[in-house]
């Protein structure tokens, strides 16, 4: 297991990357992050600190930080792939992802 802390500050937006694992992304601060997600387009994801995300592996994404404030997180890298058939799992997040 591996862990990252990661800040975006408003306005600002990650490199592009890929996750070969899966991840738990904690939110710490902030209330939106967007990913710009290969062959999905753009996720708004509402955000509150405590949200919690579980995520497969193998998407390629940019995170994109247009909420105004700065979004802080912790993630967790699982260094097992997931199996077949995992599924983005979410917990208190204030409302649901949406396509931009």
């Amino acid at each position: 297991m591996g862990r990252l802390t990661g800040v975006v500050p408003d306005g600002e937006r990650s490199d592009r990357h890929r996750h070969e694992v899966p991840y738990v992304l904690c939110v710490v601060e902030g209330s939106r992050i967007d990913a710009e997600i290969e062959d999905v387009g753009r996720v708004e994801i509402p955000v509150q600190p405590g949200s919690v995300f579980f995520v497969p592996p193998g998407a390629t994404e940019t995170a994109i930080n247009a909420s105004g404030q700065v979004f802080r997180e912790i993630l967790i890298e699982l260094k097992q792939a997931a199996g077949t058939g995992a599924q983005l799992a979410v917990a208190n997040a204030p409302a649901p992802m949406s396509r931009v």
